[in-house]
């Protein structure tokens, strides 16, 4: 088993690489921690590559990562390799060939033709192994069937050198790949971009056939189960993972924007999700990429957004005043690790049947890291939804710097929306929508629901503050503004109407589950 002989300053400790890939760096959840200055949160990685040697991957840390003295993206390990993070810090890679075995016998020498005579039967007989394992598995080989010839990316590289499939085979091992299942003979399988494009095209007929059920559609390791929604990033579907039985929220990069920037965004929202693990946001399962396509796998969490909650306004006062605590609480907790979502709107907020909220979406989250201008979003460029986009952002950074305050301002948007059932500013074109929010005050709440508790309105109209400095400074001084709320006069008459409107919804349920029961024991009538 290889192992790393890691010294941090005059201490050296070895460990074994027991299992791959492991990603090392400063992030505390990470399998190998270094303490060390100059290693960024996500460094690099290690892994086994398709030959069995093993690879290292940087991860576009801040200092970049040394190999032998040189600065390297993607390289192979051999035994005694070297890598290095700052003055203190170096690791070095063991993994000594086996010895060789001793001769007992006489030298033979084989002729070309017996060589290749070698090669066939061992070809027959690795071939006979694989239809074997295919019944043991429960799906038999058909008779005769030849496995598919290698494809040219994954031919072998030259010395010294990792190619891209092999890089992506370092991540994808993270991963629950499809490994020896078979597709199903009547199966649509998604086995490249232009597969998904023909059938997003025509989206009438593809949604009938995922309803229907007859024909699964495989996606890797999934069976796509319904289109959920299509936006500027990707497409998401509901999927099951063919494996493990779990549902997924299965989100796909849009063939059309597929570039290094918006696949880096695409990654770097994983990786913002994966940095947490608060039971109000939404836990990432796997990340990777099959048939050309880079994807992510998100539980799924069956409820609806508050998009429609509020439109409907199903949410009380202060079922209202708790959704925007909660979400207060994860921009703290967020915010502490200087990651901004930049997108707070009510599509990325989820109410699940237990009515607990879930914060989804860090595709265009910025990840504030010392001198790495790789996570920010390129100059110039608007990004997140107008409507509940900060002044700040609006006018590109040049109403205030745009940190965790801009999530506070989205965040009172959406306890707008809430409250009243509208948006806060609503135009014919987004740039109206835009100039609106840099220039003009929202409509007083009590303008659109003159019954709104004054004091929540209070709190709405100050997270709605163009200025940033005239905002709440953070989440925890919003939260605390709550919690003030929740005690004085007119939270704990809210408190007490919150608890009979769940009496009557209580009853509602009761009475329409005896009227179920009555109409499923009264017989039909005679034909």
């Amino acid at each position: 088993m290889p192992k790393l002989s890691i010294t941090l300053g005059k201490k050296t400790v070895e460990t074994e690489l027991s299992k791959s890939p492991i990603t090392a760096g400063r992030n505390e959840g990470l399998d190998l921690t270094l303490p060390v200055k100059e290693a960024s949160r996500e460094h690099f990685r290690l892994g086994r590559v398709k030959d069995g040697s093993w690879a290292i991957q940087d991860l576009g840390s801040t200092n970049g990562t040394l190999l032998n003295g040189e600065k390297i993206t993607t390289a192979k390990l051999k035994d005694g390799d070297t890598i290095t993070l700052g003055p203190d810090c170096t690791i070095v890679f063991l993994d000594p060939p086996p010895p060789k075995p001793k001769r007992t016998g006489p030298i033979v020498v084989k002729s070309r033709a017996q060589k290749w005579k070698e090669e066939q039967e061992a070809e027959a007989q690795r071939k006979r192994e694989e239809r074997r394992a295919a019944r043991a598995a429960g799906g038999a080989a058909p008779a005769g069937a030849a496995p598919a010839a290698p494809s040219p990316e994954a031919a072998a590289p030259a010395a010294g050198e990792m190619s891209a499939e092999e890089a992506a085979q370092i991540e994808a091992e993270t991963t629950a790949a499809l490994g020896p299942d078979e597709v199903p003979p009547n199966a649509i399988e998604i086995d490249s971009e232009a597969t998904l494009v023909r059938l997003l095209q025509q989206r009438d007929v593809f949604d009938r056939l995922l309803a229907q059920g007859e024909r699964p559609v495989i996606f890797g390791g999934y069976t796509i189960v319904k289109r959920i929604s299509e936006g500027g990033m990707g497409v998401v579907f509901r999927a099951r993972h063919r494996r493990k039985k779990i549902d997924v929220a299965l989100k796909l990069l849009r063939s059309e924007v597929v570039d290094e920037q918006n696949i880096a965004r695409f990654k770097q929202e994983a990786w913002a999700i994966s940095a947490f693990n608060h039971k109000n946001i939404v836990k990432v399962r796997d990340l990777s990429r099959h048939a050309g396509m880079h994807y992510i796998a998100m539980d799924f969490i069956d409820g609806s957004d508050l998009l429609g909650v509020g439109m409907r306004q199903e949410l009380n006062f202060w079922e209202s005043m708790e959704v925007i605590a909660k979400l207060a609480e994860v921009l703290r907790v967020v915010h502490k690790r200087n990651i901004w979502h930049r997108d707070i709107k009510p599509q990325n907020v989820l109410l699940d049947r237990n009515r607990e909220i879930r914060l989804i979406d860090f595709g265009i989250a910025t990840i504030e890291r010392e001198h790495d201008d790789a996570t920010k979003t390129a100059e110039g460029l608007i990004m997140g939804t107008p409507a509940f986009l900060s002044p700040e952002q609006a006018a590109r950074g040049k109403m205030g710097a745009i940190d965790g305050r801009a999530d506070l301002y989205s965040l009172g948007a959406v306890m707008y929306y809430l409250l009243t059932g509208r948006r806060p500013f609503t135009g014919k074109t987004a740039i109206e929508i835009l100039q609106m929010n840099m220039t003009k005050p929202p409509p007083h709440p009590h303008t659109v629901e003159p019954m709104i508790p004054g004091g929540l309105v209070s709190i709405c109209l100050r997270l709605l503050e163009k200025n940033p400095d005239d905002r709440y400074q953070g989440a925890a001084e919003l939260e605390t503004a709550l919690e003030e709320w929740r005690k004085s006069k007119e939270g704990r008459f809210e408190a007490d109407r919150h608890k009979k409107i769940l009496k009557l919804r209580e009853l509602k349920a009761k009475r329409q589950q005896q009227i179920q029961q009555q109409q499923a024991a009264t017989p039909p009538p005679p034909a």
